[in-house]
């Protein structure tokens, strides 16, 4: 009996420790790399069944999106050794994908990992209230000063992950709570997202809450104007207090409302000074129109784009970076944007892989039945809120975005897979 249990939750479980590990910095490398080898396993016994029948063919044309222009960048990367890391490393994430995808591809294994995601996402919002409260998590780990980390601790990264995810605790409280129960929660993530201080997270979740209304208008037509109208009003509440209650908040609201002011150095501000990252990458664009200046080579290329006292150049001598001399400039880490980012580094073979991979996705959730879309909800608004074009992004091609993406579709194909299986 005990065996029987471990055969059927333990993949499931090694596929939700991802999540589990994902606040404890490169932790989580050790059940993608677990998960790698199992995918290796399954593409050995099961041959192109593992990787090139129904939904596997979609996470494998996914991957490919993204890892051949990151291939095709390296003849004309700046720093060749950077791209080739780049594009070795990424196998992993294809291989882990691939038993990701094998796991999570019946209704049950979708059911239990919605169930156990959700109380992750649970658990860091009530973490992230602690804190608030307290100025310290459960863990003891203090607030970032400016914004709330939970159990992040001193990393910036809680409100994206955690707009990025909420789809999982939603979905959830939608299917198994009472509305008081499910309204609660609601303001309690509302509350975290805005003192979490991610204005980019901010727009995540706006894409997610727009994303259930466009779902609903398209089953019934109507849209549940009293449930918005009661949302609006919790939003409005919980981010009026926060203004006058917390001075992360006040200080972020005040920076982006700078925006409003129209000159370009107060936009500038407002974007936490992304108009001279944009401009560079825009430049490399221009130079570099065919492939880029190589995956994750933005920072190497920029101080060649920039003005000499642009304020992202961290002169020679002052650079700890493996791939490059001490002696080097370097620039901003990357674009901050996603377009931006694919352009730049992978140039227009990148953008066109990218934009593949959004219509991919898109085409394959309107193929879904409506009434067998349901399974797919959380990972597909998740995907949808990461990819949203409009907004600010961390890099693709860097670990744990990269990371945290090809998890998020390869469940999405698992639930495409299970949407096509009878009902457990």
């Amino acid at each position: 009996m005990r065996s029987e249990a471990v055969r059927e939750w333990g993949p499931v479980l090694l596929v939700w420790s991802c999540l589990v590990l994902l606040p404890f910095g490169r932790s989580v490398e050790l059940p993608v790399l677990i998960m790698a080898i199992l995918g290796i396993r399954l593409i050995v016994t099961q041959g192109r069944r593992a990787y090139w029948e129904g939904p596997a063919r979609i996470f494998t044309i996914a991957f490919l999106c993204v890892w051949l222009p990151a291939v095709l960048s390296m003849p004309d990367a700046y720093v060749f050794e950077r791209t080739l890391s780049v594009v070795l490393t990424f196998l992993r994430l294809y291989l882990s994908g691939v038993f990701v995808v094998s796991v999570l591809s019946s209704p049950l294994a979708q059911r239990r990992f919605l169930r156990l995601a959700a109380w992750v996402v649970l658990f860091w919002v009530a973490d992230g209230l602690f804190q608030a409260a307290f100025g310290f998590d459960v863990f003891g780990y203090p607030d970032n000063h400016d914004r709330l980390n939970g159990i992040f601790n001193r990393h910036v990264k809680f409100g994206l992950v955690l707009a990025m995810l909420s789809p999982w605790l939603l979905e959830h409280g939608r299917l198994h709570w009472p509305f008081a129960l499910r309204a609660l929660a609601w303001i309690a993530l509302v509350a975290v997202l805005l003192l979490a201080g991610s204005r980019a997270g901010w727009i995540m979740f706006g894409v997610v809450v727009m994303a259930y209304l466009a779902l609903g208008w398209s089953r019934t037509r109507t849209l549940p104007w009293r449930t918005m109208a009661a949302g609006l009003l919790a939003v409005a509440v919980v981010g009026v207090s926060a203004y006058y209650t917390s001075p992360r908040f006040e200080s972020r609201m005040d920076r982006s409302l700078e925006i409003f002011k129209g000159s370009r150095q107060a936009v500038d501000e407002s974007l936490s000074g992304r108009l001279p990252i944009w401009n560079v990458a825009l430049k490399m664009i221009e130079h570099h129109p065919i492939n880029g200046v190589g995956a994750r080579n933005y920072r190497y290329a920029y101080p060649d784009y920039a003005p000499k006292n642009d304020r992202w150049i961290s002169p020679a001598g002052n650079n700890d970076d493996p791939y490059v001399s001490p002696d080097t400039e370097t620039g901003a880490a990357h674009s901050h944007q996603l377009l931006l980012e694919m352009g730049s580094e992978t140039g227009a073979i990148g953008l066109v892989g990218i934009l593949l991979l959004m219509g991919l996705l898109l085409r394959t959730w309107f193929r879904l039945p409506g009434e067998r879309r349901e399974i797919a909800i959380p990972a597909a608004f998740s995907v949808l809120a990461m990819l949203f074009p409009f907004n600010t992004h961390w890099a693709i091609y860097s670990s744990f975005f990269s990371q945290l993406l090809f998890w998020a579709i390869a469940v999405y194909c698992g639930a495409l897979a299970a949407a096509q299986r009878p009902q457990e």
